[in-house]
């Protein structure tokens, strides 16, 4: 590496921005910000700012030019936001760059759920790569796979939508569930929750369905989280341990949260609010609950 005149180093991605260092031809650029994700988007600006300084035009120039650019149509596009779901529409649909892409959206979206919908193009093309998709969707965690998109191709054989799912299945552990094209949305819908992220993926005509998809969302509407508020205690600290709850209680969206709470009284005795339930069976409600948020103080909260 040492022969190479010019080369990125020190990448670091905060949210959809990217952060790096460049060296060319002896000289370092120390921290770079680029307004797009992805290690391939890296080498694509790189290239960029080599060209860019061979032709005279100016560091400054070259900077706020890479902080500025949002990218292109179809490269992480963003389509919308509804019910705090974000949709995403993106060209991406060898595996090769559905891995990159997706392990770039999962950087950029703090741990929120990635629901991957992946249109597979050409027979001519899954010929090639049908047997490559291995882990590729290891950063998304629900995958759909619709029909293949065929450009009026001629079938190939042993080259189906139904061979293309049953080899994403067998070489990825997470959930991969074939959905025609027609049925996408309404799918899509029944399994999305707020705070989720919905990439397609395809250079075929599922960009029709991902310029729809927040606005079906915001019309059929998701379901909401259960988020388990527990408080209470058995100490000093059980009031204020109340108090804290009715804030958090009051700021959670109504839209987004089903609320259940979960109190300790001062005797110890753990119950549902508004059930005579046994604790045992209070503890399967705790548990079926998506999210569960303690609100407990002193010896039972942050004394450990």
């Amino acid at each position: 590496q040492k022969q190479v005149a010019l080369r990125a180093l020190n990448d670091t991605q905060r949210g959809w921005s990217t952060f790096f260092d460049i060296e060319y031809q002896g000289k370092q650029y120390l921290h770079v910000e680029l307004a797009l994700v992805g290690r391939h988007n890296i080498l694509n600006a790189l290239s960029v700012f080599g060209l860019a300084c061979a032709l005279g035009i100016s560091e400054e120039s070259i900077r706020l030019a890479f902080k500025t650019f949002s990218g292109v149509k179809r490269r992480l596009e963003k389509k919308g936001e509804a019910c705090s779901v974000l949709v995403l529409d993106d060209y991406a649909h060898h595996p090769v760059e559905i891995k990159a892409t997706l392990a770039a959206v999962k950087k950029a979206v703090f741990g929120k759920r990635i629901i991957a919908v992946y249109q597979p193009h050409r027979y001519s093309r899954m010929r090639y790569c049908i047997n490559e998709f291995e882990n590729v969707f290891a950063s998304a965690d629900v995958v759909f796979v619709t029909d293949l998109y065929t450009a009026n191709e001629e079938p190939v054989a042993g080259i189906t939508t139904a061979t293309i799912v049953e080899s994403i299945a067998s070489t990825n552990k997470r959930p991969v569930y074939y959905v025609s094209r027609d049925m996408l949305l309404q799918d899509i819908s029944k399994k999305v929750l707020p705070h989720d992220v919905v990439i397609f993926l395809g250079a075929g005509d599922i960009t029709q369905i991902a310029a729809d998809c927040s606005s079906y969302i915001e019309k059929k509407g998701v379901r909401k989280l259960s988020v388990a508020i527990c408080y209470g205690g058995q100490n000093s600290e059980h009031e204020v341990s109340c108090l804290s709850k009715e804030s958090i209680a009051a700021n959670l969206s109504k839209n987004l949260y089903e609320q259940v709470h979960f109190v300790v009284s001062k005797k110890g005795v753990f119950k549902k609010v508004g059930s005579q339930k046994s604790e045992i069976d209070v503890i399967q409600e705790l548990i079926a609950c998506d999210i569960a948020i303690p609100i407990f103080h002193g010896p039972f909260g942050e004394d450990g």
